[in-house]
């Protein structure tokens, strides 16, 4: 019987395991960690036979691990996008500055449910369109769920505005509206969101400034100039904004599971680059992430 090696590499600050399999004949597990971990994890000296399995990306050296039951979790095809989708998601979502801190940046993202606070001083019409707004949002996105809570205690995402009680204290009362957000391994688990009513005194402002915001705040995304205004991700100021296709496409991309999400910059291209190297020397290969639970 036909055996397809499948290669699964741990890496480093990102949330899943690599995995490539053939189509055809059974697959065999390979699974490789950091060579630090695995001396950190006390698996004993390493042999000159084990030396004969090591694997190298960037500047890390990967060993073999003795085969053994894949842990539980979801196994997802790699999502192939074009170096043009590529090259602007990475921008938007890595908040790319074009210097020395780049590769080190990671793409941040909500993994449990938002439960949102409305303060006293967010009107009522405002707060129904807002909630019609992030109904359209998340049916672009599988993974998000939202949930309206009464009291704030119960909340990880409170929108409230300069008249009402201040729940953020790291928010400069001088901003005109702005959002500050806590995360943890590329992980959001906190957010507050502030709406100068003085400046946005309507209705209409303030409901532009939440969507905006809040669009912004799933990703902790950069807003680019080279967007057209329309785009939630155009750092250009419009009332006339809406989802444009590329809009969706950035939010599903983000939050779908076929890239790793936390992942930084640099282990970001390095692991596109090798994908796509293996999808084309095998045009019969599949190619996975898995995801542990």
């Amino acid at each position: 019987m036909k055996h397809a090696t499948t290669l699964l590499i741990w890496l480093i600050f990102s949330f899943c395991i690599l995995n490539a399999q053939n189509r055809k004949g059974d697959t065999i597990f390979r699974t490789y960690i950091p060579i630090k971990q695995y001396r950190d994890a006390g698996f004993g000296p390493l042999t000159k036979k084990d030396s004969l399995n090591f694997r190298y990306v960037k500047k890390d050296t990967l060993v073999l691990m003795p085969n053994k039951p894949r842990p539980n979790g979801r196994m997802v095809p790699y999502k192939y996008k074009d170096s043009t989708f590529l090259n602007i998601y990475a921008q938007t979502a890595f908040g790319l500055r074009n210097d020395s801190t780049d590769n080190k940046r990671t793409t941040l993202y909500w993994k449990k449910p938002l439960n949102i606070f409305f303060a006293k001083n967010i009107e009522k019409d405002v707060k129904k369109d807002f909630k019609n707004f992030v109904d359209d949002v998340l049916a672009q996105i599988d993974s998000l769920s939202v949930n309206y809570v009464n009291k704030v205690e119960a909340s990880n995402y409170v929108i409230y505005t300069s008249e009402d009680y201040d729940y953020e204290s790291k928010i400069n009362k001088k901003d005109k509206s702005v959002y500050y957000m806590h995360w943890k391994n590329g992980e959001i688990d906190k957010l507050a969101m502030r709406i100068n009513s003085e400046v946005y005194f309507s209705k209409k402002l303030q409901l532009m400034e939440m969507k905006r915001f809040f669009v912004q705040s799933l990703g902790y995304f950069r807003m680019l100039k080279e967007l057209p205004c329309e785009s939630y991700f155009s750092s250009c100021h419009s009332q006339e904004k809406r989802l444009t296709e590329l809009d969706i496409e950035f939010l599903r991309y983000h939050y779908g599971y076929g890239i790793c999400k936390g992942i930084n910059y640099e282990n970001f291209q390095t692991l596109h680059k090798n994908l796509k190297k293996k999808l084309k020397s095998g045009p019969n290969s599949k190619v996975y992430l898995f995801y542990p639970y």
